[in-house]
């Protein structure tokens, strides 16, 4: 059986637009600033006006902020909440790991997880098979009827249970 691992990112929400210092600027508090844009920073020196505070990341490297805030890429995270290991737990067929995880990941920035899937042994699966019986149709019946012993060779590499069925109309 085969296992599948891929690495993949997430980016945070939404539909903004930068709109350069004056939109960091309308921001009167640290989570409006914070979550308004990735370019800005919160200041949260003490004396300093509500509407100065939040201020475009390249405006804040003038160091007239000695407390200043802005979260970058390094600190999102992707945190597993739930990561069942493969096989059957509580009568539900594990597949997929982590089953969930919960991100927090500032407004325009990625985090990056992991994801491994497992197929499960012996895992149901039927297969139906349903065709027009009419005279048109004879080379495509003649083609499935000899096609059955390979398709039930190739199922049989998925799982041990597996069913094909065959109805016209």
């Amino acid at each position: 059986k085969q296992w599948y691992q891929r690495r993949l990112a997430i980016t945070a929400g939404g539909s903004y637009e930068y709109q350069g210092y004056d939109g960091c600027n309308k921001q009167t508090n640290c989570s409006g600033c914070i979550s308004f844009a990735q370019q800005c920073s919160w200041c949260s020196d003490e004396g300093i006006e509500s509407s100065t505070r939040c201020r475009a990341t390249a405006v804040s490297d003038d160091q007239t902020c000695l407390n200043l805030m802005n979260p970058g890429s390094s600190d999102n995270t992707a945190n597993t909440t739930q990561d069942e290991n493969f096989g059957t737990v509580d009568g539900s067929i594990i597949q997929i790991k982590p089953q969930n995880f919960s991100a927090a990941i500032r407004n325009g920035s990625s985090a990056t997880f992991t994801v491994t899937v497992k197929p499960a042994a012996d895992y149901p699966l039927d297969l139906y098979f349903v065709m027009d019986h009419s005279f048109s149709m004879k080379p495509t019946l003649d083609t499935l009827k000899t096609s059955v012993d390979a398709m039930s060779v190739k199922l049989k590499e998925l799982t041990n249970n597996h069913r094909i069925g065959f109805g016209t109309f």
